[in-house]
């Protein structure tokens, strides 16, 4: 199943790169933003709620009205983890921290102006890949709990300002993030990005 879905991803991130040759505009889009990610459900003994995490990187438009953007973020995600355990005096708490790098690969369209006017309302979606590379370890997980791929797909609307974006997005996580666990719980979350383009 995994290869399958990297396939698909591949597949579909050389579909638009062949199809954005065919258009003159290239935008450049470094930003920075934060993101408030949650597991998709409680786990039995447990409630879940989003932190607030961050998120560095940039992404590359092709296109104007139509457009085709990947990206690569750098981003910390966290979620607090309220244990409801009755041998514990106390509920136990910890944050769920998860670093990865992440690729979104999006298809827009601009709704009012163009991706490289002056200003632009659009919207967008695609798929998200996001690659595991650190978890803050506590006395429940740690990284070797966690997948090492985590699969999503998102959608989104943004605008441009003279050089200035600002881009709003929700995440549906596809796969289980956590291994040898009885629920399917899955990352899902809001990411709010700002940056300049050229």
């Amino acid at each position: 199943m995994r290869k399958k879905r990297m396939s698909l991803v591949l597949s579909f991130i050389g579909l638009m790169g062949f199809i954005s040759f065919g258009y003159s505009q290239v935008t450049i889009k470094p930003g920075i933003g934060i993101n408030i990610t949650n597991w998709s459900k409680d786990p039995g003994g447990a409630t879940t709620s989003g932190n607030v995490g961050w998120q560095i990187g940039g992404t590359v438009a092709f296109g104007e009205k139509l457009f085709f953007e990947p990206g690569l973020f750098y981003v910390e995600q966290s979620t607090e983890v309220d244990v409801i355990d009755s041998e514990m005096p106390d509920n136990f708490k910890f944050d769920n921290k998860i670093t990865s790098l992440r690729i979104p690969v999006n298809v827009g369209y601009s709704i009012l102006g163009k991706e490289d006017g002056m200003f632009s309302l659009h919207v967008f979606g695609g798929p998200t890949a996001s690659f595991v590379l650190d978890v803050k370890e506590t006395d429940l997980l740690s990284k070797d709990d966690h997948k090492s791929i985590n699969w999503g797909v998102q959608a989104g609307a943004g605008i441009n300002l003279t050089m200035f974006y600002l881009d709003a997005s929700y995440e549906w996580g596809l796969n289980e993030f956590l291994e040898d666990m009885d629920e399917k719980v899955k990352l899902q979350g809001f990411y709010l990005t700002a940056g300049i383009k050229f």
